[in-house]
């Protein structure tokens, strides 16, 4: 196994958005529905991290998700 000495640097740009509603259901229970959108563009580069990381191409991420809010 190859030592590596120092780490490695990839620089780039990271973004996000995301969009929410708060649903009032009753008087004590909300329901809030979300979505998020996540990019990240790094810089083309060689890595020596065993190609985990794969710099000549954008990663995405969609999420989706429901949070319910009950007060006690």
């Amino acid at each position: 196994m190859e030592a590596i000495t120092a780490a490695e640097y990839h620089g780039g740009v990271s973004y996000a958005f995301g969009l929410g509603y708060l649903c009032k259901i009753k008087s004590n229970l909300r329901l809030l529905p979300q979505l998020q959108y996540t990019g990240l563009n790094l810089n083309e580069s060689d890595s020596e991290s065993y190609h985990l990381i794969n710099t000549k191409s954008q990663s995405f991420l969609l999420e989706a998700g429901i949070n319910l809010f009950f007060d006690f």
